[in-house]
Order: C-alpha cells, then sequence, then structure tokens
C-alpha cells in the first residue's frame, strides 16, 4: 500500500532539504527521498569541503613566508592524506546535522533512489530492499547536477572531475586544469599552494568568465603573481593518456604545442541530473540538460516542480535553497 504525502522532495541537497523543512513548517505532510547523502554536493563533495582544503592550503602558504611576520620555523612539510582526512571530516560533520534537522520537523527520510512512476506515484529503490511506493500531489525535483565532460576528457586515475580532485592520494608534480570558473579556480589555487606547477586552460578570452571583468583581470594577476601559468583563448586538442601521466596537445595563440603532465582537472561546467527519474511518463520538458520551469519554479507538469542546479544556472547553494 502506497505511503501519502503532501509533498515528497526529491533530493536532499541545499534545494531540497530547505524545501522539505519549509513545507513541514506549513503544516504539510512530508517525505524527502535521497540516494547518497543528505547535504548534497555542497556540504559532501562542493563548497564546504573545498573551503577546508584551501584553508590548508593558505596556512601553508603562510608557513612558508614566516619571516615576513619575524617568524621563524623549519622542515615545513604537509601530509596530504591528512589534509584530506581533515577536508571529509569537516564535510562528514555538515552533512551529519541535516538528517537530526529534517527528523525535528518530522518529515520522513527515505534512503534510496526515487523514480516517478505517472500520476502522483513514486517509487523508491535502494539496492536488495522492496520497492516503496509514495503518492503526493506535490513533488519537487531537487535531484542537483554533475560534472560535465568532453569527449576524449572522460575521467579516470589521470583525469580528475572535482571528485577524484578532492581526495587525492599523492600530490602531483604537474598538473592540467581545464576551465577556469569557480570550481577550476579553486582547485588550481590549492594544488599551486601545496607545490604542484599548475596551468590552467580557458577557451574564452579571460578568467573566471562569468565575473566582472575587472575581477577577472585582478584575479588572473594575483594568480600569475604566485606561479600559476594562465592560458586564455586555447582548448586541449587531444590527450595521450600513458601509464604515470598524459601529453596533452594543446592550441593556444594559434598554434598547437605539446605538453606533459601528471594530472589534468576536467572544470568545464555542470550538467542535471534529470535522467532515470521518470520525467517521460510527466509533461516536464528537459533542454540542455535542464528541467525547464516557469517564475514559480513549476513545471509543465501540474504539481511537479524543479528547484536548484537542475534547473539551470546560478549553480549556488544558496539560490537552490
Amino acid at each position: 500500500m502506497a505511503e501519502a504525502f503532501d509533498v515528497v522532495v526529491i533530493g536532499g541537497g541545499p534545494g531540497g532539504y530547505v524545501a522539505a523543512i519549509r513545507a513541514a513548517q506549513l503544516g504539510k505532510t512530508v517525505a524527502l527521498v535521497e540516494e547518497a547523502h543528505l547535504g548534497g554536493i555542497c556540504l559532501n563533495w562542493g563548497c564546504i569541503p573545498t573551503k577546508a582544503l584551501l584553508r590548508s592550503a593558505e596556512i601553508y602558504h603562510t608557513l612558508q613566508h614566516l619571516d615576513a611576520y619575524g617568524l621563524a620555523a623549519d622542515n615545513i612539510r604537509f601530509d596530504l592524506k591528512k589534509v584530506v582526512e581533515r577536508s571529509r571530516g569537516v564535510a562528514g560533520q555538515l552533512s551529519g546535522g541535516v538528517k537530526p534537522l529534517l527528523k525535528k520537523n518530522k518529515i520522513t527520510i527515505y534512503d534510496g533512489r526515487a523514480r516517478m512512476k505517472g500520476g502522483s506515484t513514486i517509487l523508491v529503490r535502494k539496492e536488495v530492499k522492496p520497492v516503496t511506493e509514495l503518492t503526493s500531489q506535490n513533488t519537487i525535483l531537487a535531484t542537483g547536477a554533475r560534472a560535465r565532460t568532453l569527449p576524449g576528457l572522460e575521467p579516470d586515475k589521470l583525469v580528475w572531475t572535482y571528485r577524484e580532485a578532492m581526495v587525492p592520494t599523492e600530490m602531483p608534480k604537474s598538473l592540467l586544469v581545464v576551465g577556469s570558473g569557480a570550481i577550476g579556480i579553486e582547485f588550481a589555487s590549492f594544488y599551486n599552494a601545496m607545490g604542484a606547477k599548475v596551468t590552467v586552460l580557458e577557451i574564452q578570452d579571460r578568467i573566471l568568465p562569468v565575473e566582472d571583468e575587472e575581477i577577472s583581470t585582478l584575479a588572473r594577476k594575483a594568480f600569475e603573481k604566485r606561479g600559476i601559468t594562465i592560458l586564455t583563448g586555447s582548448k586541449v586538442i587531444s590527450l595521450d593518456r600513458r601509464q604515470n601521466g598524459v601529453m596533452a596537445q594543446i592550441e593556444t595563440g594559434g598554434k598547437a604545442v605539446a605538453q606533459a603532465f601528471d594530472r589534468v582537472i576536467v572544470a568545464v561546467g555542470i550538467v542535471g541530473n534529470t535522467e532515470d527519474i521518470g520525467l517521460e511518463t510527466t509533461a516536464a520538458k528537459v533542454e540542455r540538460g535542464q528541467i525547464v520551469v516557469d517564475p514559480y519554479l513549476r513545471t509543465a507538469e501540474p504539481g511537479l516542480y524543479a528547484i536548484g542546479d537542475v534547473v539551470g544556472a546560478p549553480w549556488l547553494a544558496h539560490k537552490a535553497s
């Protein structure tokens, strides 16, 4: 027998859990379905753990310039495993606070993957466990997004997305970052501060292309001063993966050059998680990897809403919330 709710939220990130809490505060019976980790990408694999990594990098950078403060220290070094463990610990602590918050607001949490069946029915699956059936007159899709990949730059042990870049087991000596948006620049800054020789590749004519041009100019000067090589108006033509690194063919300044790197980080944007959630059973439309909504976040299907990264830019936690 199906379990009935006023509102079912699919996805437990900053959009989903905030929407669930607000609906519960307004007197609705609410269920939230999350297949991986409450808190979404922001708390687990995005904003929070990257800032923890950057904090470690900032301290390490400062320690190497202690003379400017009238201080001195010998044998300054870092333990990469502990740096990563601290970042994961910070993320885990904040993510762990979401579940009690939901329970406090009497929200029913389902651990599994949700799929709309049509009408008001939603199926929740979790590996070998029996399928749970929910019904709701109002469904909110907050399924988030994942890293976009490019042909020839598919992730593996040599080519990383933000997930692999966040948990390195060893520090690369040289690194190519493809894309200079917020994610690419954060990782370029972290790895540069920790001693890697970093090259940033941007197809547009300036880094941080969605920011004001003045900010882009100032940021470029600051990063280049720190030793980061920045190539704008440039792109990867091909990538030859070898045993312990890659040989990248790069087009820059109208010329093709070959350069070897230990690792590559691909940070060329994100794409919405619209697959395998049953959208084909609804009237909702998807364009360019994003669910189409009106100004009130309604899809073309009555009673079906979509919020956060899955509906497009700006891809920010506070926008989703």
